[in-house]
C-alpha cells in the first residue's frame, strides 16, 4: 500500500470518527429536545384542563334555554322568568338573560340565562323536562366547548346502554357518569363500571 493510499485511509478514518462524534451529539440533541416536547406537552393538557375547569366553574349557574322562537323586541329576563314559572319556581333571581351566538336565518338562538342561586338551577334541571314535555322549547345547562364535545362523543353509547341494558347516565363535571356520581369508562365492560373499586 502506497503513501498516498495509506493517507487516504487515515483521512477517511479521521472523518468517519468526526461524523460518529457528531452524530452521537444530534442523537443527544434530539433525545432532549423530544424530552421537553414531552414535557411541554404535559403542561399544556395541563394547562387545557385548568382553563376548561375554571369556565365550568364560571358557568355554574348558567342555563340555556334551546328552542324559544325570537322576536324584535324581546326581554330576554322575561321570557325566562316566564318560563321558570311553568317549570315551578316563581320570583327565580336572574343576574342576566340575552340571546347568545350570531343569528342564523333558519334557527333560533339559545337564550343564555345567569341564575342567582345554584340551588335553583339545579330544581330547574330536574324538572324542566317533565314541566316543558307539551312546549317547542326545552332547558339545558350550558356547557363548555370541551365537555359539549365530550358529551357528544359517548352520545350513541349512551344511548345504547339505557335502550339494550336499562343504564341511565347523566353528564356533569366534564364526563358521563352513573347514578351516585361515579364516572363511566366507555373503554371498560358495563360489569367492571357497576363494580366498586377497591
Amino acid at each position: 500500500m502506497s503513501v498516498f493510499q495509506l493517507l487516504i485511509v487515515v483521512l477517511f478514518c479521521v472523518i468517519i470518527a468526526g461524523l460518529k462524534v457528531v452524530n452521537t451529539q444530534l442523537r443527544d440533541r434530539c433525545q432532549s429536545l423530544e424530552n421537553k416536547l414531552g414535557e411541554l406537552s404535559k403542561i399544556q393538557l395541563d394547562q387545557g384542563k385548568s382553563i376548561n375547569a375554571q369556565e365550568r366553574h364560571s358557568r355554574r349557574n348558567n342555563l340555556r334555554i334551546v328552542g324559544m322562537e325570537e322576536s324584535g323586541n324581546e326581554d330576554c329576563v322575561k321570557i325566562a322568568m316566564d318560563i321558570f314559572e311553568n317549570v315551578g319556581i316563581r320570583d327565580c333571581a336572574i343576574d342576566r338573560a340575552h340571546r347568545d351566538g350570531r343569528p342564523v336565518d333558519d334557527r333560533s338562538r339559545h337564550i343564555l340565562v345567569k341564575v342567582v342561586h345554584f340551588k335553583d338551577k339545579i330544581f330547574l334541571m330536574k324538572n324542566a323536562r317533565s314541566a316543558l314535555v307539551q312546549k317547542d322549547y326545552y332547558i339545558v345547562d350550558d356547557l363548555t366547548r370541551v365537555d359539549l364535545a365530550e358529551k357528544r362523543r359517548w352520545r350513541q353509547q349512551v344511548y345504547d346502554l339505557h335502550h339494550h341494558h336499562g343504564v341511565r347516565l347523566h353528564f356533569s363535571g366534564g364526563c358521563w357518569r352513573l347514578r351516585g356520581g361515579k364516572p363511566y369508562n366507555f373503554w371498560c365492560s358495563l360489569a367492571d363500571n357497576r363494580s366498586d373499586p377497591k
